[in-house]
């Protein structure tokens, strides 16, 4: 899973390029995804989240390269790229409509264009999806939550202030994978943004909260989502982040133009960036050795059984609060 993880960050390097996004600033988003605490614990662990990481940066990939390409063919890789995702993590099917956000910003601008192109995507997914419902739902048998009530509250405010809460919650205390100096440039990106690129951030952030609240009211059946699931969209908030650095290392070039040589100041400025990054490490530090639930509940299975004669390995599984809940061992070894 490493070296997915590390392929990971590549291709969203790549995406960002495609965005249209500054070199500098796609690279200083790689670095502070590669050094914040969940991308490290997570990504080098064996969780199948990592998979869908990569699945979903080569299908923003592709999505994106699809729209200067007339090429149908070679158009239909992003559709089936959307189609694996929920192959490896059934909940990553809501990940598969996303690259749709971000086509506005690059290629064929024409709407009509772009409604077709959405129209035969969405179709695609759709049939996807009901592959997905027949081949692991019914086959499986696996509780289906009621969509008419949890759909309604998808689109109340206090959902959203609850996903507000809850990475509040994640950044204030242990596990903290947000920690604060990335939160401060997170911050200033957001304002930056906001400012200059409104319609990008939209993208982004709604990238980022849409899938949550799906995940949270469709398939969660208990109100909160690991911060597991956040993984695959990891490089979105560090590229907001990025922006913040950047603009931070601006103003102190623009400083320092004022003492020394143009280029002198660009140089220590991009040097200034860098170092920026990396003091998330220092702040992370405790946090790279921080084990997660799951982690921590594969351990002690492992051990507990490593120490049980063959025959005797039953698992007793507690009663369930509530039947939408399946019987999951993540959830169930408390």
């Amino acid at each position: 899973n490493l070296f997915l993880h590390a392929a990971a960050g590549g291709v969203f390097y790549v995406a960002f390029r495609a965005l249209l996004i500054e070199r500098g600033v796609a690279l200083l988003a790689l670095l502070l995804w590669a050094v914040l605490p969940l991308s490290v614990r997570i990504g080098w662990s064996d969780a199948q989240h990592v998979q869908v990481e990569l699945l979903f940066a080569l299908l923003l990939l592709a999505w994106l390269r699809a729209q200067d390409n007339r090429n149908w063919p070679e158009r239909m890789l992003a559709p089936l790229l959307a189609a694996l995702l929920p192959l490896v993590r059934l909940e990553a099917l809501v990940l598969a409509p996303l690259p749709l956000l971000f086509a506005p910003f690059v290629g064929d601008r024409r709407r009509s264009r772009r409604v077709l192109d959405a129209l035969v995507y969405g179709g695609l997914l759709a049939m996807s999806a009901a592959a997905v419902f027949e081949l692991f739902v019914r086959r499986y048998d696996m509780p289906i939550p009621d969509l008419a009530t949890r759909m309604r509250s998808l689109f109340s405010l206090p959902e959203y202030l609850q996903l507000f809460r809850q990475f509040v919650f994640v950044n204030s205390g242990m596990p903290n994978w947000f920690p604060g100096p990335a939160t401060a440039l997170l911050v200033i990106g957001v304002v930056v943004l906001a400012a200059r690129q409104p319609a990008r951030l939209a993208a982004m952030l709604a990238a980022f909260c849409i899938p949550q609240l799906l995940l949270d009211r469709l398939f969660n059946a208990e109100g909160m989502v690991g911060a597991r699931y956040f993984l695959p969209l990891l490089a979105l908030l560090a590229l907001v982040a990025a922006y913040g650095l950047a603009t931070v290392a601006e103003g102190f070039r623009r400083l320092l133009a004022r003492y020394v040589e143009p280029s002198s100041a660009t140089l220590a400025a991009r040097a200034a960036a860098v170092l920026g990054a990396l003091m998330v490490v220092p702040a992370s530090l405790p946090l790279y050795h921080y084990e997660y639930a799951f982690q921590g509940e594969h351990r002690f299975l492992r051990q507990a059984l490593t120490a049980l004669p063959t025959d005797a390995r039953v698992l007793h599984l507690p009663v369930r609060g509530d039947d939408r809940i399946h019987n999951d061992l993540d959830c169930c070894l408390d």
